[in-house]
């Protein structure tokens, strides 16, 4: 099984953080004054919130998908998915809504506009992944045989 961290980049932007408070605090306090020590308090706090990020994660073959994240639990199976909408931004990394229901019927050009026409539809079945990296992405997209929407 394939393994993926949903949030790995902004796991790596906080973490980076924690380490340049963590240095400026040191040396802050260690050359100039003490009072530079009382980063280090921000530095942890970052490390600790850090790893927050990790925590969704999937899991997947070529037959079935496994979520571990904190708004889905379960295993689903490759053929329950009826459709995915995927859309790529520099900035904030990949959304992805995986549609386990029925497909909405019609193009959308963004993920808030998916997200609402689910809403109108009423379709319940549905997870969405937010700042996935597009290589983590696309080796799930490489798997999943559901009707795919959006751009990459």
């Amino acid at each position: 099984m394939k393994l993926i961290f949903v949030q790995k980049k902004i796991f790596i932007f906080v973490f980076s953080f924690s380490l340049l408070f963590a240095s400026l605090g040191l040396y802050g306090g260690l050359f100039r004054h003490e009072s530079f020590f009382s980063m280090l308090y921000v530095a942890l706090g970052l490390f600790v919130l850090s790893f927050v990020f990790l925590m969704n994660r999937i899991s997947f073959d070529n037959e079935k998908i496994v979520f571990k994240c904190i708004y889905r639990k379960g295993t689903v199976r490759i053929e329950e998915i009826k459709e995915i909408f995927v859309e790529y931004g520099l900035l904030n990394g990949g959304q992805m809504i995986i549609n386990f229901e029925k497909e909405v019927g019609c193009d959308c050009c963004s993920y808030t506009e998916y997200h609402k026409k689910c809403k109108e539809l009423k379709i319940k079945d549905y997870t969405f992944l937010f700042g996935i990296a597009k290589k983590d992405m696309l080796k799930l997209l490489s798997v999943c045989k559901g009707k795919i929407q959006g751009y990459v």
